[in-house]
């Protein structure tokens, strides 16, 4: 009986430590997937624009010779 009460002792000592360091960990994952999001919503509308203004021209470039 007296293992059993210093496991469970000891459990209770451990348990908020692993549970402040586990919900430490989902803020960071969550953090650093919002970060992502915020990145490839950037890529998309920086993609976008460019796809715009290639549809405005009709795909031609200033660049190539091929504007009229």
């Amino acid at each position: 009986m007296g293992a059993w009460w210093a496991a469970w002792k000891e459990a209770a000592r451990v348990l908020p430590l692993v549970a402040q360091a586990r919900m430490d960990e989902r803020a960071r994952v969550a953090a650093d997937g919002r970060s992502r999001v915020e990145e490839l919503e950037l890529e998309t509308r920086g993609v976008s624009a460019y796809g715009r203004v290639a549809q405005l021209d009709g795909g031609r470039s200033a660049h190539d010779g091929s504007a009229r």
